[in-house]
């Protein structure tokens, strides 16, 4: 499946929104694709009478986060996502897949911590409704060769294997 027309164009905005319920972190149109991996998956909906999205590319990609105390950007690196490009108007981004690679991620909006902490940044998130989310857009080429980079998710990703607690 060829993917370069879904590519958007530098500086389209569009939210993360936090979703564990997508096993996978899922780049919408504020994502641009750095590296296929010659991989694909089946999409299943949550309602089982949907008939599954098929062929969806697994990718390496980057989206531009502005942050808005300092104004410094940084290029977000999701490896391992579903990339639907301009086909989702937005992204679906996973907690646990960002923190099995190692952040710490504060998705509950009752308590003071609110966003992804890393040792350098942190990305604060918001809520509309019951979403909890954060902002970001499509990188230019010269942000993607200048900016300093954050990988957020690991290069190798199996959403059926993970053990998220251990067994008891």
């Amino acid at each position: 499946m060829a993917a370069s027309h879904l590519e958007p164009k530098p500086g389209e905005i569009a939210r993360n929104e936090c979703d564990t319920n997508a096993d996978t972190c899922c780049l919408g149109k504020n994502f641009i694709i750095l590296e296929y991996t010659r991989r694909f998956a089946d999409v299943y909906a949550y309602d089982k009478s949907i008939k599954p999205i098929e062929g969806v590319p697994i990718v390496n990609g980057a989206t531009a986060w502005d942050d808005p105390i300092t104004g410094q950007t940084l290029i977000l690196i999701v490896n391992e996502g579903l990339y639907y490009g301009t086909k989702l108007d937005h992204s679906l981004i996973n907690p646990n897949q960002i923190r099995e690679y190692g952040f710490n991620v504060y998705d509950d909006p009752f308590k003071d911590m609110f966003g992804i902490d890393g040792n350098d940044f942190f990305i604060p998130f918001e809520t509309t409704g019951t979403v909890v989310h954060f902002e970001t857009r499509t990188p230019t080429l010269w942000e993607q060769r200048n900016l300093p980079i954050i990988l957020l998710t690991a290069e190798t990703w199996d959403p059926s294997n993970v053990m998220l607690r251990p067994q008891r």
